[in-house]
Formats: structure tokens, sequence, C-alpha cells
């Protein structure tokens, strides 16, 4: 930090090209750069498919915790696709170990339909796809207002 203020230092003792730049840089510097502006957070990892469309022909569900993701590996175009390590915690349907090893996909292109990765030790609920139990379609935040919303899907639409 010390070079970095040494280094500020000489350049606002200059005469600056751009007057607005003089006392910008500085502040850039001193408080983290461009990161300043609030970030949106990313949603989580979703398929195409409605979920009330999807909640009646998934193979699985369930509400586990990420241990691990291993990855990425080259997915679709735009796409990045992960293996992941999950702690079951609850199996809504379908069939799955206590430790199940689950893919799923992350949008990364283009910027509008951008996803973020699950973060490892958290919580999800996981809805796979009609033709693959072991691949996750939907990942939600595991939230008891969520949980219900899933559950009722679920029920309605009996596999």
């Amino acid at each position: 930090m010390k070079a970095v203020g040494l280094a500020v230092a000489g350049w606002v003792g200059r005469r600056p090209r751009y007057p607005a730049m003089s006392t910008a840089l500085p502040f850039l510097l001193a408080f983290g750069g461009f990161a300043l502006a609030a970030q949106p957070e990313l949603p989580l990892p979703k398929c195409y498919i409605p979920l009330a469309e999807l909640a009646g022909t998934c193979k699985g569900a369930l509400v586990a915790t990420l241990v691990s993701v291993s990855g990425p590996d080259v997915g679709p175009p735009g796409a990045s696709d992960f293996l992941s390590h999950w702690k079951v915690v609850r199996t809504l349907r379908g069939k799955y170990p206590s430790d199940a090893e689950l893919s799923f996909r992350v949008q990364t292109f283009p910027g509008k339909k951008r996803e973020r990765e699950p973060t490892i030790g958290q919580t999800y609920i996981l809805i796979s796809y009609d033709t693959n139990p072991r691949q996750v379609a939907y990942i939600f935040e595991h939230t008891p207002e969520k949980l219900r919303e899933v559950q009722q899907l679920l029920t309605a639409n009996p596999k």
C-alpha cells in the first residue's frame, strides 16, 4: 500500500491531462477500484423447462449440502458443466445414497443469462431432469418457503 501511495502522490503532483482523473484515480486505488458498484447477485442454475412442468416428470428431487465441485468441463456454447459431491439431507423424490455425485450446468454467457455456481458448504434444493436423476436441472436456495413450494409441485404432479 505504501508503494501505491507513493505512486499516487507522485502522479497527483503532476499537472493532469484530464483534471477529473486527478481526483478519481487516487479514490479508485484507495477504495478498491471499479468494484465499488453494487453487483446484483447472479441466479443459481436452472434449466429451460418450466419448474411446474418438470415437477411432474423429474426423476429426483432432494435437499442436499454441497461438499465439493470438480470442473469446470466444457459444456454447450456459453455454459460449463460441473461434477459435484453432495451430502443428502432429505430425498423428496427418487432414490439417492447419503453421498451423491451429481452433475450440473452453469450458464456463463451471454451476460443477461449468466448464473452463479452454488457455494460449498451450503444446503440447496435440487431437482433432476426427467431422463437422468444424476443431472441437476434446478438448484434453489434452501428456505422453508421454497421447500414448501417444491413439495407442493411434487405432490400435485406425482411420478
